[in-house]
Order: C-alpha cells, then structure tokens, then sequence
C-alpha cells in the first residue's frame, strides 16, 4: 500500500461526501461537470473544485472533447490494496439511497447525451 502520507492524503479525499459521490459515479462512466451537477444536484462551480481536488491527486482523469470537458476514474487508480479497500467501500455504500438515486440519475443522463438531447450537444 501507498506510504502513511500518501495514504492519509487520499482517505481525507474520500471523507467527503460530495467527492465519494462523483468517483462513485466516474467510476462506472465519463461525464463533464454539467452532467455531474444535473445528476447530483450541485452547482458547477462545486463540482468543479471537488473535481480539481480528486484530478491532483490523480484520483479523477480528464478528456477533451471539442469543447467539452469529461472526467472519469482510471481503474488503475488504486494498488492491490487500495482497490481492495475501494471495492469494500463500493460494497458498503452500494444499498445507500442517495447513491443509488445519483446511479438511477446518472442512467437518464447519459441516455440523453447519446440519444442527442443533452444541452452540451
């Protein structure tokens, strides 16, 4: 595992609620900040700063895209270790209904943006 610094840096990142949010959600699909924000409710402006903090850290990847900007999660973000300690949070917070509910928002999101009808298009 990662040495006692580098490993508290990343569990303050993972205290806060807002972060643990968006990586459960980048985790499973790209999306740019205005899909975030429509999925959990936040402003862009939040979204955004929470998203620099977890893209230091290379918790969050960043792609360009004409003009979009999308993030995601690498799978290689984490050692042996640390992706075994993500999976088991993955596995506590799963049932969580504010979670599930970003998922299920999440879901219509990203069927909007493929079927044409999201803004960013």
């Amino acid at each position: 595992m990662d040495n006692l610094s580098s490993l508290t840096d990343r569990l303050k990142l993972l205290a806060d609620g807002t972060r643990l949010r968006l990586l459960n959600l980048l985790g499973q699909e790209e999306l740019t900040v205005g899909e975030l924000s429509s999925i959990l409710g936040v402003g862009q402006s939040t979204i955004s700063s929470q998203l620099a903090r977890l893209r230091e850290s290379s918790m969050v990847l960043d792609r360009r895209e004409g003009t979009r900007c999308f993030y995601r999660m690498p799978p290689e973000i984490f050692d042996a270790d640390g992706r075994a300690l993500w999976d088991l949070l993955g596995e506590e917070l799963k049932p969580d209904a504010l979670l599930q509910s970003d998922r299920d928002r999440m879901e219509e999101v990203v069927l909007a943006r493929r079927s044409g009808a999201w803004v960013d298009k």
